[in-house]
């Protein structure tokens, strides 16, 4: 029977969502710097001559400008470990164009349903910029379709409304990785509406499903 998530409202509303950070080893980003040398650079201040550093959420809500540096630490945060084949090293080649289009929708005030389709649709010519990807883009560089801003959804908390752990979520159950941009909206209506009622933020609730949505019973 799926869980009710109303129970957890207070540990919810406490979890300090933007202290949220993972530890990023340069060793693991070696080969990107061999091929592209802004990318050397940029460790090289980023780092400042540590193997690990520490990323935030606020560190990169911080970063105010969308421009290479910040798409590129965000890639850090989401994938400290690296990305899988050669995702990374596609992005970076087509990095110019990300941040053309991210800082388009950024200067967009009200954005639809659509617009997100379209931009979906837009991405899929760049290889290795899935919905897990693109969606943490869209949410640290504060991107909002119809009035909502967007949040992250990936692999981990999709199968979480696979498996309908949380009754909130039924709605959900249906998503797949190849169905995706029919749902995004309506997570993103689901966690706005589910955020009002619980007097939090759609991102705590963001946080909540990914680190323990497959973990309670």
């Amino acid at each position: 029977m799926p869980i009710i998530i109303n129970q957890f409202q207070n540990l919810i509303q406490a979890l300090p969502t933007r202290r949220q950070c993972f530890s990023i080893r340069r060793d693991n980003f070696q080969n990107i710097e061999n091929q592209f040398p802004w990318v050397m650079t940029m460790n090289n201040l980023l780092f400042m001559n540590q193997d690990v550093i520490q990323i935030s959420r606020n560190d990169l809500f911080f970063h105010n400008n969308i421009d290479k540096e910040k798409i590129l630490k965000i890639i850090y945060w989401g994938y400290p470990r690296g990305m899988r084949g050669n995702h990374l090293i596609n992005i970076l080649n087509n990095i110019d164009q990300i941040v053309e289009e991210i800082n388009r929708l950024y200067h967009i005030t009200n954005l639809n349903a659509n617009d997100y389709i379209l931009f979906h649709q837009w991405s899929a010519g760049i290889a290795g910029l899935g919905s897990s990807t693109y969606t943490k883009l869209l949410y640290f560089c504060n991107i909002s379709f119809n009035s909502i801003h967007s949040m992250i959804l990936d692999e981990r908390i999709i199968t979480n409304f696979n498996n309908n752990v949380f009754f909130e979520f039924t709605n959900l159950s249906p998503i797949t990785r190849n169905q995706f941009h029919n749902f995004y909206i309506e997570y993103l209506e689901t966690l706005h509406d589910l955020a009002l009622v619980m007097n939090t933020n759609e991102e705590n609730i963001e946080q909540f499903l990914f680190i323990f949505g497959t973990n309670l019973k």
